[in-house]
């Protein structure tokens, strides 16, 4: 048998393989409890150097802009819809 050619076997992607792969993705930045804080004692608003100042990258800005919170001028950012 040791001579014989054995046609490669495709195997599915083991537990490991995917964990290396997510390993690889950047880690989803969510504003933290000081920054949430910061924006309830100004009425819910914060301005782009403080999400900044917190971590915040434009992407993760640009996902919450998208997801709920609201541009009220040029960095300037409200947490919650205006009432």
């Amino acid at each position: 048998l040791s001579g014989l050619n054995h046609p490669q076997v495709h195997r599915p992607p083991t537990i490991r393989t995917i964990r290396n792969h997510t390993a690889g993705m950047k880690k989803r930045i969510e504003p933290g409890t000081d920054l949430l804080v910061l924006a309830a004692r100004q009425g819910g608003c914060l301005t782009w150097t403080q999400c900044a100042a917190h971590g915040l990258t434009r992407s993760a800005i640009n996902r919450l802009l998208a997801a709920s919170w609201t541009r009220t001028a040029s960095g300037i950012y409200c947490i919650h819809p205006p009432d």
